[in-house]
């Protein structure tokens, strides 16, 4: 294997092309996903007022849930390429219904029937892709830097999608945001039916002995209910989300009704809401180098609702300018987000890394929860008086909550295990350096301390290579074919080049006094260093900076 394929360098050629199309098409359904919520809801709004935007937003919500088992069965049964494709389809063939539906007007349920499937469509689609990326990569980089990307689309998606919308909607109305992204979404058709008919690797139908949904998340729930606290997180969560379902109807509302702006400006305040929360990456990466996280926890809530208030103030008193939403609506997606990343951060302290995976699932299951009610409590309110009384609700809510749990996130915080030692020490290597620290602390939880003797040959030239080691105490010496090469102790590390390259060992490494090693296993090194790209490009500096006697290691030989 060349270092052309596993360098930086190489990184186009390894990340191989039905990849490269598979999160070109997730981008584009992401993105329509949000504009179809916003499209949808300007539409109700036209022709019911908020009272029909509340009405739309159930329907949308409730399609997701009911679609949840369908996508279940049909995952279960279908080659994964089939099952995306038909995801897709279905997505395309919703927008370009709603849109021919605005067009010619019909009957807003039939609108709402094309933004459901849709919409709906998206519950197949993640669970195909999570089927068909592994039999699409060549090797483990691949399957990181896929995970990477499509990470990253999500994240461009929540301003590509509003941001998008609000220039269609501009330009053609309604139904050119329904048609346009019904055609973006024929081209994902297209790059899926690429590989379709080029024999690319299908993907297996899931497997119909996995543990059902439900016994994972109970097993989930009764983890979390045995540590004081946990399930407080669960519900900080849910809370944010069902913030963003209150928002996805007060943007319009607010714009249409309250200001009389166009169509347009809902996608705008949707767009600002975005850019505050991609903003607030940095914000919550300093929080989380952090030992302790309630207080940053705490300053998230507050300024949240703080700012959701004094929205509704500004609300009531401006005169139909859309000026202190601009400002304001940036702020409260960058707290709602610290708010969010905090709590992650805090649940994963919380569980153990067996289990972890499902605890996630039950955050899942309360965000979808926490959407939906978050809009059925803004309808209420848009009922009894209007959007200021959502906001004040909404504002309230961020108080109520900071007040009520600020005991329970001290007792989680006080009672979860932090690995400041194997952090402090990944920290300072190079391959480990870059990476956000509640990615560096997900890998410090899954490594070993392992305690050596004198003389213990760690790892043997020829040997194949499933673990990194870093020194955190002792010295050890590296020789090749008998040869003294180097010594490494406290701080340094070996082992990386026979996991990034995918080659045996071509050194043997021994332990020449008592030591400690910090032992990281394959999947979860690939995961963190092939996954983010500093870290990457970090390894494989380090890696061709190594020299064996007078040989310069270039991305194939490893300790």
């Amino acid at each position: 294997m060349s270092g052309a394929e596993n360098s930086p360098s190489g990184a186009n050629v390894s990340w191989n092309a039905p990849l490269r199309r598979l999160v070109v098409g997730h981008f584009i359904a992401a993105a329509a996903e949000w504009a179809v919520y916003i499209a949808a809801f300007v539409y109700a709004f036209q022709r019911g007022g908020a009272a029909g935007t509340g009405v739309a937003s159930l329907v949308l919500l409730a399609s997701t849930i009911v679609a949840s088992p369908l996508a279940a069965w049909a995952i279960a049964r279908l080659a994964a390429n089939h099952a995306r494709l038909l995801a897709l389809a279905l997505k395309a063939f919703g927008c370009l219904l709603a849109g021919v539906a605005v067009a010619v007007k019909l009957p807003v349920p039939v609108v709402l029937a094309g933004s459901a499937v849709a919409l709906a469509s998206f519950t197949l689609l993640r669970p195909s892709q999570a089927v068909l990326i592994p039999t699409l990569a060549d090797r483990p980089r691949q399957l990181s830097t896929t995970n990477l990307w499509l990470g990253h689309s999500d994240s461009a998606a929540a301003l590509v999608g509003p941001g998008l919308s609000t220039v269609l909607m501009f330009v053609a109305g309604l139904p050119g945001v329904f048609i346009g992204f019904g055609l973006l979404l024929l081209v994902a058709v297209a790059l899926q039916a690429i590989d379709n008919t080029r024999g690319a690797p299908a993907g297996k139908p899931a497997s119909a002995k996995a543990p059902s949904t439900w016994s994972t998340l109970g097993g989930a729930f009764r983890q979390l209910r045995q540590r004081k606290g946990a399930l407080t997180l669960i519900t900080l969560i849910g809370f944010q989300y069902g913030v963003v379902g209150a928002l996805d109807i007060l943007y319009v509302v607010i714009a249409l009704d309250s200001l009389g702006l166009d169509e347009a400006a809902s996608s705008l305040l949707s767009t600002f809401f975005g850019i505050g929360a991609l903003g607030a990456v940095l914000l919550s990466s300093m929080a989380h180098r952090q030992e302790r996280l309630a207080s940053s926890l705490s300053i998230g809530l507050a300024t949240a609702g703080a700012i959701t208030l004094l929205l509704a103030v500004a609300l009531s008193a401006s005169s139909g300018t859309i000026v202190p939403l601009l400002v304001g609506l940036p702020a409260l997606g960058a707290a709602r987000f610290l708010v969010v990343v905090v709590s992650r951060a805090l649940l994963q302290r919380s569980a153990d890394n067996e289990t972890i995976g499902a605890v996630f699932a039950l955050m899942e299951l309360g965000s979808g929860i926490g959407i939906l009610a978050g809009s059925i409590v803004t309808q209420i309110a848009l009922f009894l008086s209007g959007p200021i009384l959502a906001l004040q609700v909404l504002g309230i809510g961020y108080v109520v909550l900071l007040l009520v749990t600020r005991r329970s996130i001290q007792a989680v915080e006080d009672t979860a295990t932090v690995p400041l030692v194997e952090m402090d020490l990944l920290r300072r290597i190079p391959a480990f350096g870059p990476l956000p620290p509640m990615m560096l602390e997900a890998v410090a939880r899954q490594s070993t301390m392992t305690e050596v003797d004198a003389e213990t040959v760690v790892i043997k030239q020829g040997d194949a290579g499933d673990q990194f080691y870093a020194v955190m105490s002792g010295k050890f010496d590296v020789t090749m074919f008998g040869d003294y090469v180097r010594t490494v102790t406290k701080g340094d590390s070996f082992g990386e080049v026979a996991l990034l390259a995918n080659v045996n060992r071509t050194a043997t490494v021994t332990a020449v006094e008592p030591g400690t090693l910090l032992a990281i296993g394959q999947e979860p090194f690939l995961q963190a260093i092939t996954g983010h790209g500093p870290a990457t490009q970090a390894a494989w500096t380090t890696v061709r900076s190594m020299e064996f006697g007078d040989q310069e290691v270039n991305g194939g030989p490893d300790t």
